[in-house]
């Protein structure tokens, strides 16, 4: 039985470091915009906090750069530092939100951190702390992070039990195998989550739609064991292409997910009863972030915003970029399906799978050939588009009878 061929930013090669490589460069684009900030709105003593860091910062990323970008890597600051480099929102309350888990997470290496640092504004929130009225200053140094509460007490962290004005909860968890890192997450710093580009939705708001943490580790791992079973590189390479998870509800019927190019590493999902959905949905989302990394550094189709196309995901006209995501997401679902129904895993015997599995074929087939036809890509966007069609090639080559039409969600 022939393979599935590996491609760029698709199905990787387990020593393919495409990914990894773009994920470092965006990093540097975000370190690069998080030591220019002005702090432009903010309180005095907050903005020369600011100073301080980023003097600390931009001199401990010449000794230790990746753990510098390790910490810039964060959701919670990557996403903030991006927004504000696609000028989207004003810096005052990003940098707010940004700053506490930047200082966290730089001190998890005490000796690297050197020295204090103080940041002095406002902290709603830290770690798994909630506190009300917010803290007034941070402090991380070489030994912890400790916070100082508006009464003037000190606090210093890991906090053991909730007190008056501090709540504790549980803010992650890891799924998945631990090695990949992958936090199913309840707190979300992307500042532009709620903004939404499908007409029946209204945002991406952290829910569990009344279902247990429990129960959404236990669903999302399952679906994570069917692709690590059927797309093995690809799910070893979620070490690098995924941090978190946002659960945004539940609902039986249909299945809603979302990511951002603001946010790379970060996916939103529903809980939905069928294993294979929610598999179907982290590949898709997960797709997109890859892309969208690229995005940043490769215009990827140099027409992509300029010419636009009936799509094979939405039935409004989409700009030809908006086709090229659909498609780079739904390939490697084809490649899920196909793959299924080689081992014969038993989801691939569940009623709907069959069509399923033509649905999205025939989807890729009108979107591949749209973006063929009438894409100029860079040579990125090229190799993007070549290892795509061939990747299309080989999962529909059993499949008879596939013609264009509008791709199911």
């Amino acid at each position: 039985m022939f393979d599935l061929p590996a491609s760029l930013l698709c199905l990787p090669k387990p020593t393919d470091t495409s990914t990894e490589r773009l994920r470092r460069k965006v990093r540097l684009l975000a370190l690069r915009r998080f030591l220019v900030l002005t702090g432009e709105g903010l309180e005095e003593r907050a903005v020369a906090s600011l100073r301080r860091i980023q003097a600390h910062v931009q001199a401990m990323a010449r000794k230790h750069t990746d753990i510098v970008l390790s910490a810039i890597g964060q959701p919670d600051v990557l996403a903030p530092l991006l927004v504000l480099e696609s000028a989207r929102c004003q810096e005052a309350p990003l940098i707010l939100g940004m700053i506490p888990p930047l200082l966290v997470h730089l001190a998890k290496d005490g000796e690297a951190l050197n020295e204090a640092l103080v940041w002095e504004a406002a902290v709603h929130s830290v770690s798994n702390l909630e506190m009300t009225p917010p803290a007034k200053a941070l402090l991380v140094d070489p030994v912890g992070v400790a916070v100082e509460l508006e009464d003037g007490r000190r606090l210093n962290m890991p906090v053991a039990e909730a007190q008056p004005g501090v709540r504790l909860s549980e803010v992650s968890r890891i799924v998945g195998e631990p090695p990949l890192g992958v936090q199913l997450s309840l707190n979300d710093g992307n500042p532009i989550s709620m903004d939404e580009a499908h007409p029946e939705k209204t945002g991406n708001a952290v829910s569990l739609g009344e279902r247990s943490l429990d129960e959404w580790c236990r669903r999302v791992e399952e679906a994570m064991a069917v692709i690590a079973i059927a797309l093995p590189t690809w799910y070893q390479e979620m070490r690098v292409s995924l941090d978190r998870m946002v659960p945004v509800g539940f609902d039986a019927q249909r299945h809603f997910s979302a990511s951002y190019r603001e946010a790379p590493g970060t996916i939103y999902l529903s809980l939905h009863p069928s294993t294979l959905t929610m598999a179907e949905a982290i590949v898709h989302e997960v797709q997109h972030g890859k892309l969208n990394l690229l995005t940043w550094l490769d215009p990827v189709l140099h027409n992509g915003y300029s010419d636009w196309s009936p799509s094979p995901v939405r039935p409004d006209l989409r700009p030809l970029m908006g086709v090229l995501l659909a498609v780079h997401a739904f390939v490697p679902v084809s490649a899920l399906h196909w793959r299924l129904n080689s081992m014969d895993h038993p989801l691939s015997r569940e009623p709907g799978f069959s069509g399923r599995q033509r649905a999205v074929l025939a989807g890729n087939a009108t979107g591949l050939g749209i973006v063929q036809a009438r894409g100029n890509p860079s040579a990125s966007g090229r190799r993007v588009l070549v290892g795509l069609q061939a990747l299309h090639d080989v999962v529909a080559r059993d499949v008879v009878g596939i013609e264009g039409n509008q791709m199911p969600m």
